[in-house]
């Protein structure tokens, strides 16, 4: 068994945290580890380094070397562009090279658990199964409250019954639903948040890339194939379609099971996922830096390299770094990656 944790992703809900040459998954957003390396120390706890790999961006190489100094560099494994996590996922699968018969763990870089001994004992179970059912396996957590933040999985009939961690077959997946869809999922009770963390047999994965997403395979069985050069790794990228796993495969698949897990767990995929972690103040403000001054102010989420004073406001994200500063209503956060998207296309212009 080995895993592979993505960790070439963006974070531009976090900006200006989170920048381009520097995105979430290095910071520390919680605890005295950055974002990687708790992903990194938590699978430590079942796998041996060597069995541990992560597919990544070349810019980001050296700061996962520096993070985690004890990483294999042949276990970096750099991708061409980022293609969202369909291409990425295959790709890790491939270049490894390792057997198609052994399990694969695949893990975001960028997740909050905290029961960890329970969440390695959950991937111990899931193992298990990968080993005598050709299924292509995830695992649910059992909605705490309604998130519109999240997807969700659908489950039908139980497969396994076990007292801690029951596994389902899987109807479907749902997108991110509005306020009363995630109400009504929660109050049904089978419906469950979509970890995006998957357990399989190489060949599994692979079988379905081929019945659903051909050109994908395609090209990973070329590169399998062949040298694994950079310059064929490219090649090969530039005809694969810009495709999530879930949309490209699990949503049309027929051969899914869940592990439910009843863990505390978050994507961090927003500050307001910070906010629900994070020690508060007497005025509920989630202060992440030092000399940070609120004075009459409550309910903010507040992130400053510079010194920085709050009087009589609240329910704002207020995020400084380097030369940007981000003043945002708590209830518009939604918008911060659409205004990354447009701050790098007027700095775009501006320069040409």
């Amino acid at each position: 068994m080995y895993a592979i944790i993505m960790s070439g992703g963006r974070g531009k809900r976090f900006w200006p945290k989170s920048q381009s040459n520097y995105p979430k998954q290095f910071l520390k957003l919680y605890g005295d580890k950055t974002l990687i390396q708790h992903t990194y120390y938590r699978i430590r706890k079942l796998l041996k380094p060597e069995d541990i790999y992560t597919v990544t961006r070349r810019d980001y190489v050296d700061i996962i070397k520096s993070q985690i100094p004890e990483f294999p560099e042949k276990n970096i494994i750099v991708e061409p562009e980022p293609k969202n996590t369909a291409p990425c996922i295959g790709f890790g699968i491939v270049h490894t090279g390792r057997g198609e018969e052994e399990t694969v763990i695949i893990l975001p870089s960028d997740h909050y658990i905290k029961q960890e001994d329970d969440f390695v004992e959950l991937l111990k179970k899931a193992e298990e199964i990968s080993r005598f059912k050709d299924s292509l396996i995830t695992i649910g957590l059992k909605p705490k409250y309604p998130h519109t933040g999240y997807g969700y999985i659908k489950v039908s009939k139980l497969f396994l019954s076990d007292s801690k961690f029951p596994v389902y077959f899987v109807e479907r997946f749902i997108e991110k639903p509005d306020l009363e869809t995630a109400k009504r999922f929660v109050k049904e009770g089978n419906y469950y948040w979509n970890s995006g963390i998957f357990i399989w047999r190489a060949k599994i994965l692979l079988e379905g890339l081929k019945k659903f997403l051909p050109q994908i395979y395609q090209g990973l069985n070329y590169y399998k194939n062949s040298n694994k050069s950079e310059e064929i790794a490219q090649e090969i990228y530039k005809n694969f379609p810009e495709i999530s796993i879930d949309y490209g495969l699990l949503q049309k698949a027929d051969n899914i099971l869940m592990l439910s897990a009843d863990i505390e767990w978050s994507d961090l995929g927003s500050w307001s996922a910070i906010e629900r972690l994070g020690p508060k103040d007497d005025y509920n403000n989630v202060i992440l830096d030092e000399d940070i001054f609120p004075l009459e102010s409550s309910n903010n989420i507040i992130t400053s390299d510079l010194k920085t004073v709050l009087i009589g406001v609240k329910d704002l994200i207020v995020v400084q770094k380097g030369d940007y500063l981000l003043i945002c209503r708590k209830d518009m956060e939604d918008k911060i990656k659409e205004m990354v998207d447009l701050v790098e296309r007027c700095e775009k212009k501006r320069k040409e």
